[in-house]
């Protein structure tokens, strides 16, 4: 049986501590690997889902480009359907023809529904 003297026990206890140390360093830096990666993933998550976004803004931007461009050239074929030319040339297509003297209708009996 080996006989453990005075002088072996600081010598274990310094092992201990040491070891105990390097766990500590190990566990540290693993830790810290572990939330750096943690935070890398989601730092790409976060700007896939900007740029994605910013894409989809685009997208509503040109279409709405668009849809002022349609907007515009539809006021300006109203404004071509309004215009007298137009209704004039209209009106020759329903052949209507331009009356002279207007007469008038004057009711003879009022008729009132109650209830």
């Amino acid at each position: 049986m080996p006989v453990y003297t005075s002088t072996y026990y600081p010598q274990l206890r310094q092992s201990r501590v040491a070891l105990h140390q390097e766990v500590a360093n190990k566990s540290l830096m693993i830790l810290l690997g572990v939330l750096i990666a943690v935070m890398s993933v989601l730092y790409i998550l976060k700007v896939t889902t900007v740029a994605t976004k910013g894409n989809d803004f685009a997208k509503l931007e040109a279409h709405k480009k668009a849809l002022l461009v349609e907007t515009e050239q539809l006021n300006i074929e109203i404004a071509e359907h309004r215009s007298m030319k137009s209704i004039e040339e209209r009106l020759k297509d329903v052949h209507m023809v331009r009356v002279d003297e207007m007469q008038y209708i004057t009711p003879t009996g009022v008729a009132v529904v109650r209830r």
